[in-house]
């Protein structure tokens, strides 16, 4: 029993977009970087605010603040970039901050929604102190047709 309670705990990378709080597993995260120039995108949808150089690679931003109904709002220097593994790519997402790293075990403290917005089809989440903490793995992040359009936007800017 002990072995597989062990299996259950997966470390988070917890952070927060406004009042906001959002969290991916550990192992899909590359890195957190200070906000950086970005090559903006004429996306209406305010999701993808645009690609900036990572280590040589094209790397797209984009903004979960939309999806949860929050104003937009620009980049500015406060902000972070956490890098994620997003198949053999990588992707960054803007934060506002980074609260750190918690253990947490997924068979009691995490359930699963469906269809919690539209075209997103399942996304895990935890509770407490009053609030929900949404976890996306690189899978549950962007629906089908986000995945499209930003894979369209960055072969166009190759």
């Amino acid at each position: 029993k002990l072995s597989q309670n062990m299996a259950d705990n997966k470390q988070l990378l917890l952070f927060k977009i406004k009042d906001l709080s959002l969290a991916f597993p550990i192992e899909i995260v590359s890195k957190i970087i200070q906000s950086q120039e970005v090559s903006p995108s004429d996306d209406p949808t305010g999701l993808l605010k645009g690609v900036f150089n990572f280590h040589g690679v094209t790397t797209p931003l984009i903004s979960l603040r939309n999806r949860f109904g929050l104003p937009p709002a620009d980049i500015n220097v406060d902000n972070l970039f956490i890098i994620i593994k997003r198949g053999d790519n990588n992707i960054a997402v803007i934060a506002d901050e980074v609260i750190g790293l918690v253990t947490v075990d997924f068979s009691s403290d995490v359930k699963s929604a469906q269809e919690i917005t539209s075209g997103i089809s399942r996304v895990d989440f935890m509770t407490g102190n009053d609030s929900i903490c949404f976890i996306y793995n690189s899978d549950t992040l962007l629906t089908n047709a986000e995945s499209v359009q930003i894979n369209s936007f960055l072969s166009n800017v190759k």
